[in-house]
């Protein structure tokens, strides 16, 4: 631990010894569009070796009222990723047997059923790993379907 001399005095630091790691760094993307992780002032050099990435994109659906829609969230990373979802910037909030998230061996999956115009919205897939922080997002849309009126005969 490091104490600072109160203002408008100094003090001298004399190093007499210092181990330096040898490997290779990689830094992350200093534009992460979360920014640095919690407490950091910029990026955070990683050893080789460890990543994170989207092994594909979370899918765009468009989809009637009363069906059900599934997102993907497919990532890899060492070390193994956390993921949670958002929808509109805001936590998805998990519903008995309507809207459940699931661990999956490559990353989540969000599935939400009985889907209503509300559903529709921006979700995005947030995957940390304690090294980096990524974001992917999808676009659920949730039409109107058919109505079925006595009045109406639909073959």
């Amino acid at each position: 631990m490091l104490t600072l001399p109160p203002a408008g005095q100094s003090t001298r630091l004399t190093l007499r010894s210092l181990d330096v790691l040898k490997s290779e760094v990689e830094v992350p993307d200093p534009i992460d569009p979360l920014g640095p992780l919690d407490g950091q002032d910029g990026p955070i050099p990683t050893l080789k070796g460890y990543f994170l990435n989207f092994l594909e994109p979370v899918n765009n659906i468009t989809i009637v009222q009363g069906q059900t829609a599934i997102l993907h969230c497919k990532v890899a990373g060492n070390p193994p990723p956390n993921v949670r979802w958002l929808k509109n910037d805001a936590p998805v909030v998990q519903e008995p047997r309507r809207i459940i998230i699931r661990k999956t061996e490559y990353g989540s999956r969000l599935r939400i059923q009985d889907l209503d115009t509300t559903d529709t919205g921006y979700y995005q897939c947030v995957a940390t790993n304690g090294v980096k922080t990524i974001t992917a997002t999808g676009v659920l849309y949730v039409r109107l379907g058919p109505t079925h009126s006595p009045n109406h005969n639909f073959q």
